[in-house]
């Protein structure tokens, strides 16, 4: 299975780590609203502000979301029926 290797080497927690480790030495800006973030349960759109582009819309992806597609994701690599997680 191509994953397994990333599966065994990697958490999410050193996957997140290393990549705002590396967004914060490259300087790259991460926002987010938190509240929705840790609250909402689905995908939304926010609204994104530029001085160099007109206001368009983003896919926020919070929390709770994210956390059900990596199980998923996960479990549809290993083999196993969803929600035995």
């Amino acid at each position: 299975m191509a994953v397994r290797p990333l599966l065994e080497r990697e958490t999410v927690a050193d996957l997140l780590y290393s990549g705002f480790r590396n967004n914060a030495m490259h300087g790259a800006k991460i926002e987010f609203e938190e509240t929705m973030f840790f609250r909402a349960s689905q995908p939304y759109w926010q609204p994104m502000y530029s001085e160099y582009h007109p206001l368009f819309m983003t896919m926020e992806f919070p929390g709770p979301s994210l956390l059900e597609l990596l199980q998923n994701c996960l479990m549809k690599s290993l083999n196993l029926p969803l929600g035995m997680g």
